[in-house]
């Protein structure tokens, strides 16, 4: 008796149950993961160009900034 061959779902054989649910658990991990490098990937490209900001204003400019953004600044005025 010759076997039929098993369907395939993303990739991955489906037939049972039990190795179906586990590779779509696998296959939800692989996804997740790649997510998280996306964001990973995202927040790298904003710091670079946060930096890139930075490196382009002059010293007096970034101090000025940081004198007029202090936290609590607010507080102190009356």
């Amino acid at each position: 008796m010759l076997l039929a061959p098993r369907r395939k779902l993303l990739g991955v054989p489906v037939g049972r149950t039990k190795g179906a649910a586990g590779a779509l658990g696998l296959v939800a991990r692989e996804l997740r993961s790649a997510k998280q490098d996306a964001l990973t990937k995202d927040d790298v490209r904003q710091l670079r160009e946060q930096l890139e900001q930075a490196n382009r204003r002059s010293p007096i400019e970034v101090l000025l900034d940081a004198l007029t953004h202090r936290r609590g600044a607010h507080k102190n005025e009356s």
